[in-house]
């Protein structure tokens, strides 16, 4: 490589002209370009060049009879588009797209002529439009550098172009790190030339070399360019390439500078700005260029959301269109501030998103999103990303799993989602995977949900037992975790309630959750509720302290009031809570416990008339205890050991009204008994003697029950 100066460029600008031409017939004569190779029309049948002669036969002359034949007329090749000024100027770039991509020694000819000062008009612009990928161009435009063996005759053009040209033959060469690119800016900034096509030139240099430091100064280019004109290739690129990296460099730190100071700016603005005025601000920050304010955007958008601010519909319109950034940030971002905002409209828009999105990051939240409300639309997508190993895998897994509980997944969608889950390596189960495969696996899947248990992550631990809570033989398992790790207690409660709702699974899951705090009595409430009565009946029968007793009847009084099939085993219960509270002397209590099956059709109950009965005469209620349906023996147990009451002389009296003397036998013996010791006029029992009894006996020696002064 060699610089040439200035005077030599000027005084050799005819003779470039005429190699220009004369290079451009010789490869248009020794290569055409493809197209016109198979555009040409086939060989006259007639032409001398097509026909077979060999050494050994010569030709032979025409003879009289036979006419000589005539040559035909010559065939001119047609005309290649990018040259052709007929064709409009999309089509001569869409031609020129083609043969740089098509690169035959043809197709380059075509295009260096395009170059030339000569060329067709157009021919250039729409070359160099196709390098630059401007324009309307093939599909295929790279828009990067231009060839390496275009770069000399990009250079050559350069000196003569006209004003329409330059920038764009500036743009292309800058386009090359290559040492020819660079030569051909090098002469065009020592010319004398517009100021404006000089700056534009030294921005190509500093773009190509990263040299920032050297200024638009055509000397200390030029001394640069001696520098390092003649050094090897290996030493030029490992050159070029650290000053592109600091450049890139301070590039970047003052693009963060400026971003900060964008953000600071509008996070001042939107301070500032009303509550209610804030919509557009955030829906313009949504659809901003720079991916720092679009996740501002977001992160305003969300906090609004959690503080109940309102949200207009430009913010909703401006998520949605985040869902197509080309960044993943900004389009997980959206998903999750869609996910808060919750619209009604746009699920055509989600699994549109869900099926073209390629990043997990972004895959999840959408996931999660559309399980809200489950549709099977979304049914393949989800199983593709279940199938792909990720942090979206878990919330494929979730919305498989609300498609499941909504009844709206498929068989063939269960048994590939089943398969997929059982490939899967113990070691690699998420919680997500767990979760699906307790509700569509069964009890086979028990023994790798069981080793699971011990996992040290929480996790993945909970996830394992709440799924193996859905199979028979994990009850066993479950309750031998609970009782070293508190947090499996709620599965534990599960399984007890799903497999062994009996007074034998009460028991063994009781000491584990008394000695786990106030969550797990409420686990133990749920599975005592779960039972049935005669089940509850059986623990509550062999508690044997009293306050644990009613602590257990009490937590499934709801029961007590609703199990309208189980009416025996809750008169049961409700007897022992009567009963319980009666030895207490809470005769308040024992007639609310008796009061839970009021509004039930229970059978006569002797057990609990008498216990109704008791309550009553304890609450000195005697109108309320007549009504009872309690025989006399009932009454007389209440009054026999409180004969030294008021309150049994007046009950003795209402049962005296109510049922009279008993006819005889131990009732008969009992009610005189208590008769002499309470009221010495109280009736005596029938006598069927014809002797008339003593009408005030007299009382037994040493009892005397006479009234003190001042009783009723």
């Amino acid at each position: 490589m060699s610089t040439m100066p200035h005077n030599a460029c000027e005084s050799s600008r005819c003779g470039t002209r005429w190699l220009w031409c004369a290079a451009a017939a010789i490869l248009l004569t020794l290569h055409p370009p493809a197209h016109a190779l198979q555009d040409a029309p086939p060989p006259a049948a007639n032409d001398a060049s097509s026909a077979s002669t060999t050494p050994d036969e010569p030709e032979t002359e025409p003879t009289d009879t036979e006419p000589a034949r005539a040559a035909p007329d010559a065939v001119e090749p047609p005309v290649p588009g990018l040259l052709n000024p007929a064709l409009d100027q999309h089509a001569r770039i869409a031609d020129a797209q083609r043969l740089l991509a098509a690169g035959g020694d043809g197709d380059r000819a075509v295009l260096i002529r395009a170059l030339a000062p000569d060329s067709p008009a157009g021919s250039a612009q729409a070359l160099l439009q196709a390098v630059l990928g401007n324009g309307t161009v093939a599909s295929g435009a790279s828009g990067g550098p231009p060839p390496s063996w275009l770069i000399g005759a990009l250079g050559a053009a350069l000196p003569n172009a006209g004003p329409e040209l330059t920038p764009m033959l500036l743009e292309a060469l800058s386009r090359s790190l290559s040492r020819d690119a660079i030569e051909p800016l090098i002469a065009f900034v020592q010319t004398q030339r517009p100021p404006e096509k000089l700056a534009l030139a030294f921005n190509c240099l500093r773009r190509q070399s990263g040299r920032e430091d050297i200024g638009p100064d055509a000397a200390a280019w030029a001394a640069w360019w001696r520098e390092v004109q003649w050094i090897p290739e290996g030493e030029w690129r490992l050159r070029v390439g650290a000053a592109h990296a600091a450049r890139g460099a301070r590039l970047a730190r003052e693009r963060q500078a400026m971003v900060a100071r964008v953000v600071d700016l509008l996070g001042r603005l939107h301070t500032v700005t009303p509550v209610d005025q804030r919509s557009p601000l955030l829906a313009s920050m949504l659809r901003d260029e720079l991916v720092e304010v679009r996740l501002l955007g977001v992160d305003f958008a969300s906090r609004a959301l959690v503080n109940a601010q309102p949200l207009d519909a430009s913010v909703t319109s401006a998520a949605f269109e985040c869902l197509t950034h080309v960044d993943p940030l900004v389009r997980a971002g959206a998903t999750r501030l869609l996910e808060n905002l919750a619209p009604e409209e746009g699920r055509p828009r989600l699994l549109d998103a869900l099926m073209v999105e390629r990043d997990p990051r972004v895959a999840a939240p959408l996931l999660r999103l559309l399980a809200k409300r489950p549709s099977p639309a979304y049914t393949d997508d989800a199983l593709r990303w279940l199938e792909r190993e990720g942090p979206a895998r878990d919330a494929a897994a979730d919305s498989l799993l609300a498609l499941h509980r909504a009844n709206t997944l498929a068989d063939a969608a269960r048994t590939r989602s089943l398969s997929v889950v059982r490939g899967i390596a113990p070691e690699r189960l998420t919680p997500g995977v767990l979760r699906l495969m307790g509700a569509l696996g069964d009890a086979s899947d028990a023994p790798v949900l069981q080793e699971l248990l011990g996992h040290a992550d929480r996790a993945v631990r909970l996830a394992a037992a709440e799924a193996l809570a859905a199979f028979e033989p994990g009850v066993d398992p479950l309750l031998r975790a609970a009782a070293t790790d508190t947090d499996i207690i709620e599965s534990a409660a599960r399984a007890v309630i799903a497999h062994r709702r009996t007074a034998t699974g009460y028991r063994a899951f009781e000491p584990i959750a008394r000695g786990a705090g106030d969550r797990a009595l409420d686990a133990l409430r749920r599975v005592a509720l779960s039972l049935p009565l005669s089940h509850a009946a059986v623990v509550a029968e062999t508690t044997d302290e009293p306050g644990a007793r009613e602590a257990f009847i009490l937590s499934i009084a709801d029961r007590l009031k609703q199990a309208h099939d189980e009416a025996a085993d809750a008169a049961r219960l409700v007897a022992m809570l009567a009963d319980l509270r009666l030895r207490r002397d809470d005769a308040s209590g024992a007639l609310a416990a008796l009061d839970m099956l009021a509004n039930r059709e229970i059978t006569a109950n002797a057990l609990l008339d008498r216990l109704r009965l008791h309550a009553c005469l304890s609450l000195d209620r005697l109108d309320d205890a007549a009504a009872t349906r309690a025989s006399l023996s009932d009454w007389l147990d209440w009054i026999e050991p409180r004969i030294e009451n008021q309150a049994a002389v007046r009950a003795f009296e209402r049962a005296s009204s109510l049922f009279g003397a008993p006819d005889g036998g131990e009732a008969a013996d009992r009610y005189t008994r208590l008769a002499t010791a309470l009221r010495p006029s109280a009736p005596s029992p029938t006598v069927t003697s014809d002797a008339s009894p003593d009408p005030d006996p007299a009382p037994p020696p040493g009892d005397d029950t006479s009234p003190e002064p001042g009783d009723g």
